[in-house]
């Protein structure tokens, strides 16, 4: 075996002791919904916006105001599912730009300050808020292990073959690891996965389990894409330590906010 293929396996192996337990933890989360549900969604949210914060360099003021609008915000949607575009779109804006005014910042520095904050709440916001919804629909539980099992085959998929095959970058400005050979393989491996837990779920057909799983699959890399360039611009490896050398729980579930977003749309869009 060459030093690579020995690399990479080593890699594999330190990937999978963190990836199982906290897959153990989402399962039963996501089967067990409600409170709990959103208990530990409002609790990823205010990590997840902490490292966002750390890789900007936010000030403690909007730190504060982005947290408390996350957490606000996935508050508000299980509560009243009728309510995320008040929570997550409008409220927000002004409430940031009063936070960074009344603390001294002004101009082009507030301007830039609140654009930062802002995209955090956004981004992270509404992938929580997203996966709220999807998991309060009428198949909720399924659906959303739909989503996430096809992220994670699709984010498996992608590393191995583009470690195996990969010679063309995706977007090598944004991210060097990532291939346009790896993008393809994470595609199939996640429409295969879809498409095999639908074996066992009959009130979703071949076709919409396809669209699903193409739209879960194109939307992962995307996110993981996003949060490449989030940190490339912040000049930073890793959103955070919380994981030890495999980063911070950001880095773990980018391609999930923007996943999440995708798989509920489709399934509006599907009346599932």
């Amino acid at each position: 075996m060459s030093a690579q293929s020995t690399a990479v396996y080593s890699d594999l192996g330190k990937r999978t002791l963190i990836a199982l337990p906290l897959l153990g933890l989402v399962t039963v989360i996501t089967i067990t919904g409600g409170l709990p549900f959103a208990f530990v969604s409002m609790a990823v949210g205010l990590i997840c916006i902490s490292e966002f914060s750390s890789m900007t360099k936010l000030p403690p003021s909007l730190r504060l105001a982005g947290a408390l609008v996350v957490a606000v915000g996935v508050f508000c949607i299980w509560r009243d599912s009728q309510a995320w575009w008040l929570a997550t779109l409008i409220v927000p804006a002004p409430f940031v730009l009063m936070i960074a005014s009344s603390y001294g910042y002004k101009g082009y520095e507030m301007l830039v300050l609140s654009i930062k904050c802002l995209l955090g709440i956004y981004w992270i916001g509404l992938g929580l808020t997203h996966a709220i919804l999807l998991r309060g629909l009428p198949h909720g539980a399924w659906l959303l292990t739909f989503v996430l099992a096809g992220t994670i085959a699709s984010d498996t998929g992608a590393y191995l073959g583009g470690r195996a095959f990969g010679s063309i970058k995706l977007a090598p400005k944004l991210s060097r690891g990532k291939t346009v050979e790896g993008a393809f393989i994470g595609v199939v491996t996640a429409l295969f996965v879809i498409l095999a837990l639908k074996l066992y779920q009959p009130w979703i057909t071949i076709g919409q389990a396809l669209v699903l799983g193409v739209g879960v699959a194109v939307a992962a890399p995307l996110g993981d894409l996003f949060e490449s360039g989030v940190k490339r611009r912040s000049k930073v490896k890793d959103s955070g330590r919380l994981l030890g050398p495999h980063g911070g729980l950001l880095d773990r579930i980018d391609a999930t906010l923007f996943a999440v977003i995708a798989g509920y749309w489709i399934c509006q869009a599907y009346a599932l």
